[in-house]
């Protein structure tokens, strides 16, 4: 699973929409689905504010295995 696969899971999971994702973690909502299409990777800032907000590590994010 890419790290945009899990972005968009998590997203999915929370019912969150691109948008309130994107201000949670203080981008923009077409970050959120540049970073989810795999046009684009987050950077070591947004990593830490993606995992902060959905509760897991960036390792946990960064990872091989899916994320629960």
């Amino acid at each position: 699973m890419t790290i945009g696969e899990k972005i968009k899971s998590l997203r999915e999971k929370t019912g969150e929409t691109a948008t309130q994702a994107g201000a949670a973690c203080g981008v923009s909502s077409a970050m959120i689905y540049n970073w989810e299409s795999g046009a684009n990777k987050p950077g070591a800032d947004s990593i830490r504010a993606i995992a902060a907000h959905y509760g897991i590590t960036a390792d946990e994010l960064l990872g091989e295995a899916e994320v629960t």
